[in-house]
C-alpha cells in the first residue's frame, strides 16, 4: 500500500509541465491510478480524501501549479497515515494469510 502512495508522490514530483492543464491531466491520471490500485475496499475517510484532491486539482483549481503540487504531496502524506491507521478488511485478510504458515500450501 505504501509503495503505491510513494509511487504517486514520485510521479507527482517528476511532472515538469509549466502549463496547468498539462499538469492537471497527468496528475489526474496518477491520482486515478492510485485510487484504482488501492481497490474498492478503502475506507470512507480515504475516499473523501481522494474526492477532495480531485476537487482542487480538476474541478475547482487555483491555477497555481506549484501550490497545487505541494498540496497534493501533503495530502498523499495524509493518505499514508490514513492507510496505516485504518487498514481495510481486505488488507487485514491478506496480512493474516501471509503470517499463518498453515494457510500456505
Amino acid at each position: 500500500m505504501n509503495d503505491l502512495v510513494f509511487n504517486f508522490m514520485k510521479n507527482t514530483l517528476k511532472i515538469e509541465d509549466a502549463d496547468y492543464g498539462d499538469f492537471m491531466r497527468k496528475e489526474n491520471l496518477y491520482l486515478t491510478q492510485l485510487k484504482e490500485a488501492l481497490g474498492p475496499e478503502i475506507s470512507a475517510e480515504v475516499k473523501l480524501k481522494f474526492a477532495e484532491m480531485q476537487s482542487y486539482l480538476q474541478f475547482y483549481p487555483s491555477w497555481n501549479l506549484d501550490l497545487t503540487k505541494q498540496h497534493l504531496l501533503g495530502d498523499a502524506r495524509k493518505l499514508l497515515q490514513m492507510l496505516e491507521l485504518n487498514p481495510t478488511q481486505n488488507m487485514q485478510e491478506n496480512i493474516a494469510f501471509n503470517f499463518h504458515p498453515q494457510l500456505h500450501p
